[in-house]
């Protein structure tokens, strides 16, 4: 791992569930909380073909048109999107991270490894996240979302923005993910790979012509297999 100085986290699925974060907020708003990950999924698509064509717009945009659709199929003819965003944010930075991030990113800083994240998300809530989950500010480097890069991931300006933060070489920066395309993306702009399995049935898609360097089911595993 000596080549190896950083380790560049995703936040949305790799450090916490979406889905059940948003659990919540949906019931508030007297939605089916089985469609938060439907929701998120469709947020996720919108974005990924407006950086496509060249467009950008922050999270928090994508999220409330898909809640007003969803809202309004639930028979809201006028619904408060701006105040159902907020809603959503709010149970979205209050997400319990899973088990094993708290021990696995700090045993990744123990091991020297610098500790950043580059998320689709915001910095603030990946910032909430890891504090929930025992992280000290002490052993994160530059937390960095799309907003400052004004690129989604996995666009490979989000990855060329990141690197530069570190002042490091792209092959000195791990990205590790719980998403094969966030992973690969990052593999193609030169970054080296970590894929973390969150699913039982999760897999490395057999349509893609590169493998990661890594292949883990935590963090904790992953910090195993780091250490010097």
């Amino acid at each position: 791992m000596a080549d190896i100085k950083a380790v560049l986290l995703d936040v949305n699925g790799t450090l916490y569930s979406v889905g059940d974060a948003a659990e919540p907020a949906f019931r508030e708003l007297g939605l089916d909380p089985a469609l938060a990950p439907a929701w998120f999924a469709n947020v996720l698509k919108d974005a990924f073909a407006a950086q496509l064509a060249g467009f950008f717009q922050p999270f928090r945009e994508f999220a409330g048109d898909h809640l007003y659709k969803l809202l309004a199929q639930n028979g809201d003819t006028m619904p408060n999107v701006p105040a159902a965003v907020d809603t959503v944010m709010a149970a979205l930075t209050a997400a319990h991270p899973f088990p094993d991030v708290g021990p696995g990113v700090n045993a990744l800083q123990a091991a020297g490894l610098r500790i950043s994240v580059m998320t689709n998300g915001s910095a603030a809530l990946a910032k909430a996240v890891l504090a929930r989950a025992g992280v000290g500010p002490g052993a994160l480097g530059p937390l960095m979302d799309i907003n400052m890069a004004v690129a989604w991931k996995p666009a490979p300006a989000a990855y060329q923005f990141a690197v530069e933060k570190l002042k490091l070489q792209p092959y000195e920066v791990l990205l590790v993910a719980a998403h094969p395309w966030d992973v690969f993306a990052a593999m193609r702009e030169g970054l080296q790979g970590a894929y973390v399995q969150r699913e039982a049935l999760a897999h490395w898609p057999t349509y893609l012509p590169t493998t990661p360097r890594y292949t883990v089911r935590s963090l904790e595993e992953l910090a195993a297999l780091l250490k010097p």
